[in-house]
């Protein structure tokens, strides 16, 4: 994943669950995918 992909991606996480973003950006590639596919339903 490319930093300006897994930054869309944290925007993402963050707007949708409300979470703190430091919370995002901790998590590693794999881990940010895996939540996006949770949060889609996939």
């Amino acid at each position: 994943m490319t930093p300006g992909q897994r930054e869309e991606l944290i925007a993402l996480l963050t707007l949708w669950t409300g979470w703190n973003r430091s919370a995002f950006e901790n998590m590693t590639d794999r881990e940010l995918l895996q939540e996006y596919e949770r949060r889609i339903g996939k």
